[in-house]
């Protein structure tokens, strides 16, 4: 695995560029952020171990991924005309069980702009009930915040 974080990759088994592998290390790098000044400091200081959380690659998003391949790419056979099937029953498989559950998904119940008013409405009146600081003095301050 590591060697395909060193290069450029755009095959049905992996993809992985340059900008996914900045990604990461920016990602990495906020996540053992707190820890870096220690290490560099006493070169014997213990980690403490905390989760990484996900990391999402926006170049991935729109890519299905079923057992080790990714759909379009394996779909595309111009570019890979003959990409051997390690199981093909199990892909197929993976295959049907992401179709039914694209197919089970509930369409949105509210739009955009109905989501954007209910939102908007209850930012409203947890400011107005709040009784922290009246909303008029929290515009105030944000704004002086800002200056």
């Amino acid at each position: 695995m590591i060697y395909c974080c060193i290069g450029e990759y755009d095959t049905p088994e992996a993809i992985w560029c340059g900008e996914m592998r900045t990604l990461m290390i920016q990602k990495l790098a906020y996540h053992l952020a707190d820890f870096t000044p220690r290490l560099q400091s006493n070169n014997r200081a213990i980690y403490q171990y905390c989760p990484i959380p996900l990391i999402t690659y926006p170049l991935l998003e729109a890519e299905l991924f079923c057992d080790i391949y990714y759909l379009r790419n394996l779909c595309n056979s111009a570019k890979f005309p003959a990409w051997p099937i390690g199981h093909p029953v199990r892909l197929l498989k993976e295959v049907l069980g992401a179709w039914r559950t694209e197919v089970d998904k509930k369409p949105a119940t509210m739009s955009i702009d109905d989501a954007y008013m209910v939102t908007t409405s209850l930012l409203f009146y947890i400011l107005k009930s709040s009784s922290i600081m009246p909303p008029r003095d929290m515009g105030k301050r944000y704004f002086g915040v800002l200056i």
